[in-house]
């Protein structure tokens, strides 16, 4: 069954390589530099799978997009082995965010 992708964060000699390479198992594909281009494909376009290229801690910013208004998405992350361990760790951990600046209410409630 085919999909339409979008790319996030892939150089273009790379979203050459990456079109020619899935051209017969997607039926769309879209590639964005920026969050900007990526939020401006998700909302203009049916799209059904992510490939993020997690280049900083910034492009968190894009996985909350996704996640509260295009929650039917699947993303898949691609990052370097300092993002990979960040994000199996969030993955298989039960955590909690706890928010800044401390508040001693809010410490209460968390622990």
């Amino acid at each position: 069954m085919k999909r339409t992708v979008l790319f996030i964060g892939y150089d273009s000699p790379v979203e050459q390589e990456i079109g020619d390479y899935i051209r017969d198992s997607a039926s769309a594909t879209y590639f964005a530099q920026t969050h900007e281009q990526a939020i401006q494909v998700l909302d203009d376009h049916p799209i059904e799978s992510v490939v993020l290229n997690l280049r900083s801690m910034n492009d968190a910013v894009i996985l909350r997009y996704i996640n509260r208004y295009h929650p039917e998405i699947r993303i898949v992350v691609s990052a370097n082995k300092e993002f990979e361990e960040i994000i199996s760790v969030l993955n298989q951990q039960n955590y909690s965010r706890l928010p800044q600046p401390l508040k001693l209410e809010e410490l209460k409630g968390v622990i």
